[in-house]
Parts: structure tokens; sequence; C-alpha cells
């Protein structure tokens, strides 16, 4: 029996260091930064949907990128703790977790509220990470004090 452990995947199998390219630390790999525009389109698509006109495939597909939209947000690192925001994150996590979320067997109709459901949720999260005066070119409205400029 021998004391010596056998080496992970990102150790060189004959010294046990870390393997020369690998990356020491351990994790999830980074993920992109989050497009807030492209979010903010695809609730806007998601608000205008009208179900009569509607496919279920359609609903299916909004529901799906919606729930990956509104997961990677929840998992941004966002260090404001107010009230007004944690009950923001706590609305997308009630969403997410709902025990009303639709299944194949469901009517269109209940993946219809869903997806409006998270829409709302996407849309109050993207407007917490990345207000809608931040970097995406918002110009100040001239003669208004500075802490009354943001829409």
């Amino acid at each position: 029996m021998s004391s010596r452990r056998a080496p992970n995947a990102r150790e060189d199998a004959t010294t046990g260091v870390p393997a020369r390219g690998a990356d020491a630390r351990v994790g999830l790999p980074a993920e992109e930064p989050i497009e807030y525009q492209l979010v903010r389109a695809v609730v806007r698509k998601a608000e205008a949907l009208v179900l009569s006109e509607t496919s279920r495939g359609g609903l299916d597909a909004d529901n799906k990128l919606l729930t990956e939209l509104v997961q990677r947000m929840i998992r941004a690192d966002y260090p404001d703790q107010r009230p007004a925001t944690m009950a923001v994150f706590r609305s997308a996590y009630r969403v997410l977790s709902s025990p009303a979320n639709p299944t194949p067997l469901d009517s269109d109709y209940l993946v219809y509220a869903h997806v409006k459901n998270l829409a709302r949720a996407a849309g109050a999260l993207a407007d917490v990470l990345d207000p809608p005066g931040s970097a995406a070119g918002f110009v100040a409205r001239p003669g208004l004090p500075p802490e009354r400029r943001l829409p």
C-alpha cells in the first residue's frame, strides 16, 4: 500500500505539482460579462408576446432563455445590500423556484404566464445591476441636480 496519492487532472503525474499551462485554481470558468442591452431587448420581446400569436415551441424557447438570463444575473456579484435591491433578488429567486414552473404537460397559458413573470424579473434585475443611466450612453438631462438626473 502506497502513501502517495494519485495526481488529479491538473497535476503532472510524476511531480504532483500543477501541470504547465494549467490554472492552479480550481473552480468554474469565468462567465462572459452580461450584455444588459441584450437582456433588455429579450425582455421587451417577451413583454410584447401575444398568446394567440405564439407557438408552444416559441414559448418554451423564451422560457429557457429567460431562465438562463435570470440565473446568470442572480449569480452576478453585486455588493448593494439595500432592502429594495435585495427584494428584487428575492423576487427573482421566487419566480425561478416557483412550484408552478411549467412542464411539457401544462397548458400554453401557464407557460405564457411564466415567461411574462420571468421577463419582469429579468427586467428588474437588469435595472438593478446595470441602471438605465449607467455606461449605456446616458446623457444627463441639463438643469436637474446630479442626484435627480437618473430617470
